[in-house]
């Protein structure tokens, strides 16, 4: 049943972006959709947030297999990172490389906006956690909790403003969460929050972080079910507010 209604939700999106694309300008921004199968689930996944981007942002998305260059890196106005499967800090080989490390961070900085989505893994982990460290220039001492239960989001800052509030989160639909102490140090948003009944700690489903002018925001949601309430416009709204045309 789900496999139909993902390929359903596929098949709607692709037909409206055909629509939309004519419209989009030849000047627009272009956003970089990672699409390295060793991290992302499949190219399914890939296709959907690939026309959930063009759909609404609007912009001129791209697939990129591998971290880009430097040079190449910075036409894009943002980088969305899909964590469902393997980790990207792995594959992309940054603990060993400095220079990657330093070019990503340099990105970031710049005033672009870095897309992280999901990342869960066993045992309370994240596999974006040693990138956001690194990106942060210290430890997040975030601890990451599975959704066990039915449980309400809420919205709490002007990124989300517009947004569907509250948000039902459920078990089984692809949504991990985040508890992420507050610090003085760290410039930390907690966009969507809520209680989750069987950790019975307050989480965030959506945490944006400033890092230099740019932002990294993360999502619970790994686009499991593209459609979820709340989470791919989030994205838009934190990338439109930080997009200028690319030339």
């Amino acid at each position: 049943m789900r496999a139909n209604s993902i390929a359903a939700c596929a098949a709607l999106l692709l037909l409206a972006s055909n629509a939309l694309a004519s419209s989009i300008p030849a000047n627009a921004s272009k956003v970089c959709l990672y699409d390295n199968l060793e991290v992302v689930a499949s190219a399914q996944r890939s296709a959907l947030i690939f026309e959930t981007l063009r759909w609404l942002i609007p912009s001129k998305p791209v697939y990129v297999p591998s971290l880009p260059a430097a040079a190449e890196l910075a036409t894009c106005q943002a980088l969305v990172v899909p964590g469902n499967k393997g980790s990207f800090w792995a594959q992309e080989g940054l603990a060993a490389s400095a220079s990657a490390r330093a070019a990503l961070g340099d990105y970031v900085k710049s005033g672009r906006v870095l897309v992280l989505a999901d990342g869960y893994t066993s045992g309370g982990g994240n596999q974006f956690f040693p990138l956001l460290d690194y990106l942060l220039g210290e430890p997040s001492r975030c601890v990451a909790y599975p959704v066990t239960a039915d449980f309400l989001v809420y919205s709490r800052t002007s990124e989300a403003a517009g947004l569907p509030s509250p948000l039902k989160i459920k078990p089984d639909t692809g949504v991990s969460t985040l508890l992420c102490p507050s610090s003085a140090s760290i410039a930390l948003k907690a966009v969507y929050t809520g209680t989750e009944p069987s950790a019975k700690k307050a989480v965030s489903v959506a945490n944006l972080w400033g890092v230099g002018n740019g932002a990294v925001l993360w999502i619970g949601s790994g686009y499991t079910l593209p459609n979820l309430k709340g989470f791919s416009d989030l994205v838009a709204n934190v990338v439109k507010a930080k997009l200028g045309p690319v030339t």
